[in-house]
């Protein structure tokens, strides 16, 4: 994805008001890769934590 479509995807997803910010985390957190220029994104598919799944269930 373009940085342009991950930023959508997050914008219609939060209320935190700071897709930038999210996007970075993602990608700090191995959610998401992206090239040196940061122009292409891809989802990186793995099981989240523990802690995670427990938020997500709830």
């Amino acid at each position: 994805m373009t940085e342009r479509q991950v930023n959508e995807l997050v914008k219609r997803r939060h209320a935190f008001g700071d897709h930038a910010l999210i996007r970075r985390e993602m990608v700090n957190l191995k959610l998401l890769s992206r090239t040196a220029d940061c122009r292409s994104y891809r989802r990186v598919e793995r099981r989240p934590p523990a802690d995670a799944l427990a938020l997500i269930r709830l």
